[in-house]
């Protein structure tokens, strides 16, 4: 048994533009890559503007408890018997 000391949601900045990306995903017709769900971005820009997004992210996530998030972070303590 475990007792939860703390439970979070990160990447929340980038739930809702992922929300539609990850249920078209999942229609019939949709082809997989060879590397799973993932999209692939081989553009520098793009992958600059997403790494600030996460880390201001995960940054911001120290204070601020968002409802909502695409990832989760918890850390949990096993009970002593």
């Amino acid at each position: 048994r475990f007792f939860i000391k703390e439970i979070k949601y990160f990447n929340y900045l980038l739930f809702w533009p992922m929300l539609p990306v990850r249920l078209i995903q999942k229609l019939p017709f949709f082809k997989r890559s060879a590397f799973g769900s993932d999209l692939i971005v081989n553009n520098k820009l793009i992958n600059n503007l997403l790494f600030f997004i996460f880390t201001f992210d995960v940054w911001s996530a120290k204070w601020f408890s968002p409802p909502i998030g695409v990832s989760i972070f918890l850390i949990a303590e096993k009970k002593s018997i």
